[in-house]
């Protein structure tokens, strides 16, 4: 069982969507496809934050077309976001049995943002992602990126992510082209293998 969560920073400063670009949210249709929900034992929700957190869409089973009508109906809030108190949202989600989360579950979040956050949040943002590792919730930072974004742009953002990240393997970036490598990638942690306990008793 997997348990994943999108979180979405929809605040005006450090949203993906700032410029117009809805790259990011062509990227979550096809990773919320790439998960394969329909063979798999696999739950997506969806949550998005500025000064405050909504859920699009809960564990609860939706179906596909109306999942992705409401990953395109998110919008930029005119507020600025609140990344500590979001992650901490995260927590509250998938501890949520009403909301459909399973305690005996995997738990995967993928944080999307643009990563323009000042670097001196990084100590407490790396603090929460922390936390939330040490619960058993795995958080991959999602950076978005656009045309026109400048060269130090970008590596300002990625420097972020890779500051608050548990590992820097858990950073991915998004551009505004074909990315089905990344999205391949970003979707593999929700694919394993579990063993059965007496693996090694039964091999003898």
């Amino acid at each position: 069982m997997t348990d994943v969560i999108i979180l979405y920073d929809t605040s005006k400063d450090t949203s993906p969507l700032l410029g117009n670009s809805l790259h990011s949210l062509k990227f979550i249709e096809r990773l919320a496809d790439s998960f394969d929900m329909t063979h798999s034992d696999i739950r997506l929700a969806m949550q998005t934050f500025s000064n405050d957190s909504q859920v699009k869409f809960d564990f609860h089973y939706i179906p596909s077309h109306d999942m992705k009508a409401k990953i395109y109906s998110t919008t930029i809030e005119n507020t600025s976001g609140n990344l500590t108190t979001a992650l901490s949202n995260v927590k509250t989600l998938f501890s949520s049995t009403t909301r459909g989360s399973r305690q005996g579950a995997r738990k995967i979040c993928y944080f999307f943002t643009n990563g323009k956050w000042p670097s001196s949040e990084n100590s407490a943002l790396k603090q929460k992602v922390n936390e939330l590792h040490d619960v058993g919730i795995s958080v991959n930072v999602m950076v978005s990126i656009k045309d026109g974004d400048s060269y130090s742009e970008i590596e300002s953002a990625l420097r972020n992510a890779k500051e608050i990240s548990f590992d820097p393997y858990r950073v991915y970036l998004i551009e505004d082209d074909d990315s089905s490598i990344v999205v391949n990638a970003a979707a593999r942690e929700s694919r394993y293998v579990e063993c059965p306990d007496d693996i090694f008793t039964s091999k003898h």
